[in-house]
């Protein structure tokens, strides 16, 4: 009987470890996904592009170790990745700058 009793008890203290977990996840996630919007809602198209790695670091976005990567021959890219405790998974607000000037932004869901 008592045997019965701490099996039962483990797993229901592992099921809500297991609850814990996801839910920890879910507001990280969704804290990430609201940066990530916050950021591209700061950036005004038409605005000049040029403090925006720093800015984008300054709001706690990871970016690729090159900065602006060149889409092509006018438009560069900057992909400020917001992510939560899914190392994976994230946000990245997309900013899109032909000569130094904003000419979109947008938010896209990563999920690998």
């Amino acid at each position: 009987m008592a045997r019965k009793a701490l099996v039962a008890l483990v797993s229901g203290g592992l099921v809500v470890l297991l609850l814990a977990a996801v839910a920890s996840m879910e507001v990280s996630d969704s804290r990430a996904a609201a940066a990530a919007q916050a950021f591209c809602a700061s950036i005004a198209p038409g605005g000049s592009a040029d403090s925006l790695e720093q800015d984008a670091r300054a709001a706690g976005a990871r970016l690729p170790r090159a900065g602006w990567i060149k889409l092509d021959i006018e438009t560069d890219a900057l992909m400020a990745r917001f992510s939560g405790l899914d190392a994976l998974d994230g946000h990245l607000c997309v900013v899109r700058a032909v000569n130094g000037i904003v000419v979109d932004r947008e938010v896209v869901r990563l999920d690998l």
